[in-house]
This record gives structure tokens, C-alpha cells and sequence, in this order.
């Protein structure tokens, strides 16, 4: 049973146009930092013993023996139990001295509670976050400044979205960014462009955002796939809009089937702009308060040409029945969207609605004078056609690809010249 298209009307609005990506969620370089041996020593003790370990500010990582921390603390204690006047500032420097050889302000601040030096330097974590790498192990000896730990903080994380070229413009930096992951269904975590690195990939045609994602609970794990939606610029494209299912894209081209009211419909070439929630923006084609088809556009089955189709539509106008599907076509209708072709020639054959006639020359498909099969429908009237006359006609290719007879007529015959008559016929 026909269903009845359904169709929309333009109207005018405005949209912002959004990027939809996806990427992965990865580690943010800034937020790192390196634990390091301010003075040679030897790892005594180990609290974190591989690398992922989540860990919290001021945890203990790991214990040192530094001679080094060891006798800048005898001296720091032999000044401040010294009562010689004057040594206000050398007590200050040497204090600052353990301060920058790494001992925390709680850590010197023991040592002058207990007026005795330490020989072990217990090092904490400076912040919240996972261990990413572990360079030592218990028992090794370190020299001052080499790396013992790795910490990645994971308030925030980095996603490096990349957009397609033909995108690229509709996004700027600073523009707000929602990410959805399969790990949390249903949960948005907001996040903008930091900025748009100024290079476009030669390979897949993109450019790359880089994102940054606030990570309450440090839920969001580096390796996660992320669904991205990007607002695009503040400025909004203003215009005609219709639902983005009544475009239809040819590959060269972008088309809207109008309907003109009272059941008849053409196409019409549009130049489209932004897109965004079902809506497309129409630059050039259509005007407001006019009627676009959103399905049913071609009742055609799947062998159809949709060149053909449109080519079809626009060369006559089509017929619709009252529940909106396209009608039979009649008589010269059924024509009126295909070549025809002029012939001439002489009937040589009628077995039944298939004709042979031997044809003149045709221009048309330059073609030379040859005998063809035609179909002859029986809506052209040929009741007193027979074979041996000579006939003018008109045929176009029909859908089965034949050869069908449009319109026919009997040519008279040529009619008969006169006898000359004979020299010296006559007796003198």
C-alpha cells in the first residue's frame, strides 16, 4: 500500500554548528612530577614497589641514608646550640641548606624538636596520583639529582581529539567540550580546548585539538575511549533551515524534492552550509515557507538510477494520487521524461505489439538505414497500418530497454508521374 511522503516545511532560524569525534583519554604531561635525590645515597627502604601505584600527598615513598643530609643536620644543630653572638645568620643559612637538600619543613622541624640529626630522609609524595615510572630499587646507590620516581597527577587528563579538515573551521580554542566514555553510560565530563596545534596531518586530513578534561574521582583512565562533542564557534549561521533527512546528496551534488502544492513536486538543486541537530542550513535554493519531502522521495526499486530518477522528475511534472504516491502515467505523459527519436521506414513485419521496420537513416542515434524491432503499445493508434506501407514515426527506450513506438503515421505514396510522350508519333 503507498505510504504518503512526509515532508517539512523551511523555515528561518539559526543553528551552531557542533564537531562530533572521538579519541583517546591520555595522561597531561604538565601534570607530572619528579621526585629526585637532592644528595648521594643509598635506597634503604622501598613503600612503593611498582609502577600504576596509586598514591596520595605525603605518602612515603621511599627511605635514604645520606651521610650528606646526615652531617648538614650536625651542623645545623651544633649552631643553634652554640650561644656565641652573631650566629643569627649562619644558623638561617644552614637551616636553608637543609631545606634545599630536600627535607621538608616538618622534617627540619623534627630535627629541632629532638635536637638530634637523622640518619635516615624518609621522601614523600608531593601530590595526589599514580607512580608512572620507578627507576630504583632497595639496596641501590643514587647520585645526587638522579630520578627515583614518577608521578603522574590525574586532576585533569588530555585527549588529542582530531578534527577533519573540513571541520576544523567551526572550532575554536577555549571552545567547551562534553566527553562521554563506555565506562560511565550516561555521564558527561566537561572539558574545553586548550588550543589547536597550527598543523594539519598530510595523511588522514586533520587537525588536532588539544582537550582538556577535568577527572573528578580520577575515574577517567589514560588508554578510555571518549566520545567527543565540540561547541562550535559563538558565532551562529542564520538562515533557512530544513531537516537534514531531505537533502539528498548525489556525490556532485545536493538536492531537495519541493513539493509545489496539489500533488506535484520537482527537484531543486540547493547549495547547503552548517549542520547541526537534525537541521541543515539551505545558502542557495529554497526559500522560507516552502515544502521539502523528507522520506518517500523515490518510490523506485533498488536498480534505479537516482540521476534518472531526478532527471525524470525535473524533465515533466509528476502525478500523485491522494495518498501521495506517484500515479500511472498516460497517454503523452508517459513520454514526456524520455528522448524520442524521428524515423522513417517500411513495415516489413506486425506480429502483434512487436513491429519490425526497416528504417532509414537516424540521425538522432546516428544510425544507418537498417531493420529494427520495435514495441508498439496499444494506446498509439494503428488500426490501418499494414505491412509494405512506408510510415513516419517517433520511438523512444522504455524502461525494459526496448526500442517503443511514441507516435505513427501512414506516408501517401508517391504519386504517378505522367508517360512523355513519344517524338514523331504522329504521320505528317
Amino acid at each position: 500500500m503507498p505510504v504518503a511522503p512526509v515532508k517539512a516545511p523551511a523555515s528561518s532560524a539559526s543553528i551552531r554548528a557542533k564537531c562530533r569525534t572521538s579519541a583517546c583519554v591520555r595522561r597531561a604531561p604538565r601534570a607530572v612530577t619528579l621526585v629526585q635525590a637532592r644528595v648521594a645515597g643509598i635506597v634503604e627502604h622501598l613503600d612503593v614497589r611498582a609502577p600504576l601505584t596509586a598514591v596520595k600527598q605525603g605518602q612515603a615513598l621511599l627511605t635514604l641514608l645520606a651521610p650528606d643530609w646526615t652531617a648538614a643536620q650536625e651542623e645545623y644543630l651544633s649552631l643553634r646550640r652554640s650561644h656565641t653572638q652573631g650566629l643569627d645568620e649562619l644558623r638561617a643559612a644552614a637551616r636553608q641548606r637543609l631545606s634545599l637538600l630536600g627535607m621538608s619543613e616538618g622534617q627540619i622541624h623534627s630535627v629541632e624538636q629532638s635536637g638530634r640529626a637523622q640518619t635516615r630522609i624518609t621522601l614523600a609524595a608531593p601530590r595526589d596520583g599514580v607512580v608512572g615510572e620507578l627507576a630504583v630499587r632497595e639496596g641501590a646507590s643514587v647520585m645526587a639529582g638522579a630520578p627515583l620516581l614518577r608521578i603522574n597527577g590525574l586532576d585533569t587528563v588530555w585527549i588529542n581529539a582530531a578534527i577533519p579538515e573540513a571541520q576544523a573551521g567551526r572550532v575554536v580554542s577555549a571552545s567547551s567540550v562534553n566527553a562521554q566514555v563506555p565506562a560511565f553510560p550516561g555521564e558527561r565530563f566537561a572539558g574545553k580546548i586548550e588550543s589547536l596545534l597550527p598543523d594539519i596531518d598530510m595523511a588522514t586530513r586533520t587537525q588536532t585539538a588539544r582537550i582538556v578534561l577535568n577527572n573528578p574521582g580520577h575515574r577517567l583512565a589514560p588508554g578510555m575511549f571518549a566520545q567527543l562533542e565540540i561547541d562550535g564557534s559563538k558565532d551562529q549561521a542564520n538562515g533557512v533551515l530544513v531537516p537534514t533527512d531531505a537533502v539528498i546528496a548525489t556525490g556532485t551534488r545536493n538536492v531537495i524534492i519541493v513539493d509545489d502544492g496539489s500533488g506535484h513536486f520537482r527537484a531543486q538543486e540547493v547549495r547547503t552550509g552548517d549542520e547541526s541537530g537534525g537541521k541543515t542550513q539551505i545558502l542557495e535554493g529554497i526559500k522560507e515557507g516552502e515544502t521539502a519531502v523528507l522520506s518517500g522521495q523515490f518510490l523506485i526499486d533498488s536498480e534505479a538510477s537516482l540521476t534518472g530518477t531526478l532527471a525524470r522528475l525535473q524533465g515533466g511534472t509528476e502525478q500523485h494520487d491522494s495518498t501521495g504516491a506517484p500515479a500511472e502515467p498516460h497517454g503523452d505523459q508517459a513520454t514526456s521524461a524520455h528522448e524520442l527519436h524521428l524515423a522513417q521506414g517500411t513495415i516489413t513485419r506486425i506480429d502483434g505489439d512487436q513491429w519490425t521496420i526497416a528504417t532509414d537513416a537516424i540521425a538522432s542515434l546516428d544510425m544507418g538505414a537498417m531493420t529494427m524491432t520495435f514495441v508498439c503499445p496499444q494506446r498509439v493508434p494503428a488500426a490501418n497500418i499494414r505491412p509494405g506501407q512506408r510510415v513516419s514515426f517517433s520511438f523512444f527506450r522504455n524502461a525494459g530497454g526496448d526500442f517503443e513506438i511514441d507516435k505513427i503515421t501512414v506516408l501517401a505514396p508517391a504519386s504517378a508521374t505522367p508517360a512523355p510522350a513519344k517524338a514523331g508519333g504522329g504521320k505528317p
